[in-house]
């Protein structure tokens, strides 16, 4: 019986201990989980990022889209639509935060809402400039890297393009139909 719990207790020094290798084995495995977890944590983030970027951009191009189509919506002729079309294209569309006015500071009359419908005091061209600078400056103020451009799609289309490009990517056409670009396309039927 003493001779058993002598074997017993020699078996269980011998399988106590812990060699090198299985501790090197497992801490392998445990720096793959936590850099495979970490990895997945990083692209979720990306992900989320890039879908509240693009949120923001949709609700200001909406915005602006919905502005354009009441502007040409309330013209009976059609020089007087061309007319408009003309004012939002040929407004400013390189704009930099600079150039905002702060909230306090009304630079005309016709940064009033209440004499935004009185032509006498604010007229449509002047309107159109407000409201394209006001959509360039609420993009830049949510993401500073933000360009936008409105010009005709292509010169086959009756489609016009309001593109909005961030991180450095160019806001034309072409770029921003490539999937992989920084950047976003509202078409717009006059």
């Amino acid at each position: 019986h003493l001779l058993r719990k002598v074997m017993i207790a020699n078996k269980l020094k011998k399988i106590s201990g812990v060699s090198i290798v299985e501790v090197l084995i497992a801490t392998t495995i445990f720096s793959i989980t936590f850099l495979s977890f970490t990895a997945i944590q990083i692209s979720s983030l990306d992900t989320v990022r890039d879908g509240f970027v693009k949120k923001i951009i949709t609700d200001s191009g909406n915005s602006f889209v919905t502005q354009f189509n009441t502007d040409l919506t309330t013209q009976k002729s059609t020089p007087r639509k061309n007319d408009i079309i003309n004012f939002y294209k040929d407004s400013e569309w390189k704009i930099s935060n600079e150039k905002c006015p702060t909230s306090s500071v009304l630079v005309k009359p016709c940064y009033s809402k209440d004499n935004l419908e009185d032509e006498t005091i604010c007229t449509k061209e002047e309107r159109i400039k407000l409201n394209v600078s006001n959509f360039q400056c609420d993009l830049l103020q949510n993401m500073p890297s933000a360009r936008s451009n409105f010009e005709k799609c292509n010169d086959s289309s009756t489609l016009y393009c309001l593109t909005v490009s961030w991180n450095g990517d160019k806001s034309d056409y072409a770029t921003c139909k490539e999937l992989s670009s920084n950047c976003l396309i509202f078409e717009i039927l006059p």
